[in-house]
């Protein structure tokens, strides 16, 4: 891995924090379209991360290559908790559907996308498809109050992950500066 005996402890612990994200059980997503996987063990003879990923495809890389092309991924990405944690994700998007729209939208920061799409991404891995519209209805009310989630738009809602958390008021004040007068 390119560490000598004579290099400065800084240098070694940097090299050290670059593999870290490699290890087993660790989520990763290769920029070229091989798609999400996870970290499922170690060659020690090779030095070779072995992958799994979510098409099911395992691939053995160097752990040269790994850094140069897996971008590690948060525990907590849909990607990840869809391969790794599945009954926990069904679980947490009942307790907080709001929380799963949330963590769809984070697949596409910054950009705004339509009911449809959020249902595209959830449906069948996320929530049942037999107990979309059930929790749909659940999932469009706390989206409403949730304050990470700007959300626009009557009978097919547009929603958009926000950078920062504003409360209802705060959006209900900053809609009245905006306004011409008090009557509009």
């Amino acid at each position: 891995i390119g560490l000598l005996e004579g290099d400065p402890m800084d240098v070694c612990l940097e090299r050290f924090d670059a593999y870290l994200p490699y290890r087993p059980g660790c989520g990763v997503i290769h920029g070229s379209g091989w798609g999400s996987g996870v970290v499922k063990g170690f060659n020690e003879d090779t030095w070779e991360i072995r992958v799994r990923f979510e098409d099911g495809c395992r691939r053995e890389l160097p752990l040269s290559s790994a850094v140069d092309n897996l971008m590690p991924l948060d525990e907590g990405d849909l990607r990840i908790m869809v391969m790794t944690r599945p009954d926990e994700l069904k679980e947490m998007a009942q307790k907080d559907p709001a929380l799963a729209i949330r963590k769809a939208l984070a697949l596409r920061p910054k950009v705004t996308l339509t009911a449809a799409k959020v249902k595209e991404i959830l449906v069948g891995q996320v929530v049942p498809a037999e107990e979309w519209s059930r929790w749909w209805t659940r999932a469009k009310q706390a989206a409403a109050k949730d304050p990470y989630l700007l959300l626009e738009g009557g009978s097919r809602p547009v929603f958009q992950l926000r950078d920062k958390p504003v409360s209802i008021q705060e959006e209900a004040m900053a809609s009245l500066e905006e306004t011409a007068d008090l009557s509009e």
